[in-house]
């Protein structure tokens, strides 16, 4: 595991890019203090984008003047729109 300034990684950033490319894991300091770490992307962690299954400007149209639950979770909503998709 590498390890470098924050000055060190502004400068060489490049270069600290190529040892996590080749699987090495960067951590970057601060006065000393670990303050981040560089690591590889997986597989895993790849971000995958999805066409909207609806035009979104028509449904935001659509919900102008409703007037919606304050109680209602943001997070069961989204976990919901999700479990629908998959």
């Amino acid at each position: 595991m590498k390890k470098a300034n924050i000055s060190k990684i502004k400068a060489e950033l490049s270069k600290y890019l190529r040892y996590v490319k080749q699987g090495e894991e960067v951590l970057i300091l601060d006065r000393q203090r670990v303050v981040a770490k560089m690591v590889p992307v997986t597989p895993v962690d790849e971000i995958r984008i999805i066409q909207p299954e609806y035009d979104l400007k028509s449904t935001i149209a659509a919900w102008k003047g409703q007037v919606f639950d304050e109680q209602a979770d943001i997070v069961d909503l989204l976990t919901a729109d999700r479990e629908d998709r998959f």
